[in-house]
């Protein structure tokens, strides 16, 4: 009797057993799947982000450095002075634009209305989304309406010229984004650009 009252619970417990999955084997297909999936979506945002931009023609830049710190003489000569002031656009319609304002001096101080400036600007976070344009004089000063495909830090690249004048000047900015203002100080108006130290 005790014989089969323990082969009884033998056969029970042997089919309990068999009802029970153990998991424990597909934990490394798990772990493997999630490594798997976390690397495509890494792989993805990095191919979207577009990556880093190398500068626009740096080797002819390197083999003209020469050239380069004549032209920076040839500023500290000329003494002019650029002030650029980043705006946000009036216009309905304008989402995500800023208006560039730059007034030019010469060296007593004198306003220049006269010349031809041309303006490179990127974000230093995507270089490769150059914005290049001639700005148009209005009042004695230079404008042109230009798209911000992203907040942050932005360069700017002039290039002046007047008659056989040439002046050029480099500025970086914080511009933010078409929405609102996060640097502005209290009465200070509606400006989307904060100049920072070269």
């Amino acid at each position: 009797m005790k014989e089969q009252e323990s082969a009884t619970v033998e056969s029970e417990n042997e089919s309990s057993g068999k009802n029970k999955h153990n998991l424990w084997p597909l934990m490394p297909v798990a772990l493997l799947g999630l490594v798997i999936a976390s690397q495509v979506v890494l792989v993805s945002n990095a191919l979207k982000d577009g990556g880093a931009a190398v500068e626009e023609d740096y080797y002819k830049k390197a083999i003209n450095w020469d050239a380069h710190m004549a032209q920076e003489r040839t500023n500290q000569q000329l003494g002019w002075k650029l002030e650029l002031d980043v705006k946000p656009t009036t216009a309905a319609t304008s989402a995500r634009q800023v208006d560039l304002h730059v007034m030019l001096q010469d060296k007593q101080g004198a306003l220049i209305s006269d010349a031809d400036v041309q303006v490179v600007a990127f974000p230093n976070a995507k270089s490769d989304h150059r914005f290049k344009q001639p700005l148009q004089r209005e009042g004695g000063n230079y404008v042109i309406r230009m798209p911000v495909s992203r907040g942050g830090l932005w360069e700017f690249r002039f290039e002046v010229t007047r008659g056989q004048q040439r002046f050029t000047h480099i500025e970086r900015q914080d511009i933010l984004s078409a929405i609102g203002c996060v640097d502005c100080k209290p009465g200070a108006g509606p400006t989307l650009g904060m100049a920072l130290p070269r």
